[in-house]
């Protein structure tokens, strides 16, 4: 039997609840010439039923059994059988849309420089139902920074989002087994892959489904951080010098991105001082500063004869988009917090970045807005630590986490 295009490895531990609908996707995409390899690591419940009756009804199905041993292994065990020229790695809770590997398939045929090909995807809950419409922040990739300096800007995708040519992976020596790692084992990998000098290209399509809820990995917020700091210090011990080289690019890259923004907000200031009255009128949206106005009538009606700071979760886009509307309507936001290492520590718009963590510090306890694509996983951590719903945080709305110009300068 002649080797496939493409192979999909799918790592599964105790999936039963996702798992069908995760092979499903493969098994409908729109070309056959491709194999699956379902890696089951030591799951104990129906998990291996499930991999069965699918390999059962499709030969392009095989399915491997281990005892557990954490993602990194079970992902190498699929990638030691791979004999696809492409490999794509699906998690048990995650989704292909139909066209995701013969559209990137075709992206680095006409790439032979590069090794990934990116895209993006949307974001959903446990019930398949999409509560993030756009998954990776396409305008990070604007410009074409290097791998290495994307992934040290923060999170840069989930291991569904790339096609990758197997050679490569297996070049680096696949995925780190260290289970402390764990949920940033695909980032080290795409790391370790930028230290070579590796290049991609980007599908602006939406590709795939990323699931998020309160028991994905990426929800336990302190063994994510751990992960983070063992993979960036063992980037720099790998390469210090390569490393620092990228670390400066990526400085250069949010240098140039402030000093662009300025002159975005100088020029709309400019245009709107000289635009006529009606024009003026127009950039003002009722609509998004009417709902800020609520949301900050409501946090003043919970916080009534006890003031509570207010801090946004959620560092990225929709984040600073919901700080620059609750200003325009007379809000304070004391701090950000972030689940990225990176960013704690620094400021954005004078406004400071903190962990999870700082959530359990003595003080005042802050009253929380989620504005960040893993609100469902937020949300229930937040739940478990017996904050209280819209009394203790709200998950603000998509369209709440849209900006609402109100002022020249808040239109910039």
């Amino acid at each position: 039997m002649s080797a496939p295009t493409f192979s999909v490895i799918v790592p599964c531990w105790n999936g039963a609840a996702t798992l069908d609908e995760a092979l499903a996707s493969v098994r409908a995409q729109s070309t056959d010439d491709l194999e699956t390899i379902v890696v089951d690591d030591g799951s104990t419940d129906g998990s291996v039923a499930i991999a069965a009756a699918h390999a059962a009804a499709d030969r392009r199905v095989v399915v491997l059994r281990q005892p557990n041993r954490g993602v990194g292994a079970a992902r190498n065990a699929g990638l030691a059988v791979a004999r696809g020229r492409y490999v794509s790695f699906l998690d048990a809770d995650d989704v292909f849309e139909p066209g995701k590997l013969i559209t990137q398939g075709r992206a680095l045929d006409h790439a032979p420089q590069a090794d990934l090909a990116l895209c993006d995807g949307c974001v959903i809950d446990a019930a398949s139902r999409i509560v993030w419409p756009s998954l990776v922040d396409l305008r990070r990739f604007a410009g074409h920074p290097s791998l290495l300096a994307v992934c040290l800007l923060g999170g840069p995708f989930p291991p569904v989002v790339p096609l990758v040519r197997t050679d490569a992976v297996r070049e680096v020596g696949g995925f780190d087994e260290d289970r402390v790692i764990g949920g940033w084992a695909d980032i080290d990998l795409w790391m370790r892959l930028g230290l070579r000098g590796v290049d991609y290209v980007v599908v602006p399509d939406r590709l795939v489904r990323y699931r998020s809820t309160a028991t994905s990995m990426s929800a336990d917020t302190p063994a994510m951080a751990a992960a983070a700091d063992r993979v960036y210090a063992a980037l720099f011990a790998r390469d210090p010098a390569q490393a620092a080289a990228a670390l400066r690019e990526a400085h250069q890259r949010v240098r140039d991105l402030e000093a662009a923004r300025d002159d975005l907000r100088a020029l709309a200031v400019r245009q709107l001082a000289t635009a006529p009255a009606e024009t003026a009128v127009a950039v003002d949206d009722d609509r998004h500063r009417a709902a800020s106005a609520a949301l900050l009538e409501a946090l003043s009606r919970e916080s009534a004869g006890r003031p509570r700071p207010l801090w946004i979760w959620g560092a990225g886009s929709a984040g600073r988009a919901l700080l620059a509307q609750l200003e325009a309507t007379g809000g304070q936001v004391a701090a950000f917090v972030d689940s990225d290492p990176a960013r704690a520590g620094t400021h954005i718009a004078g406004v400071p970045v903190v962990s999870p963590a700082a959530l359990q510090q003595p003080g005042p306890q802050p009253y929380v807005v989620v504005a960040s694509m893993h609100a469902p996983a937020i949300g229930a951590t937040l739940d478990r630590l017996g904050w209280r719903r819209d009394a203790d945080f709200h998950v603000a709305a998509f369209d709440e986490a849209r900006p609402a110009p109100t002022s020249p300068e808040v239109a910039a």
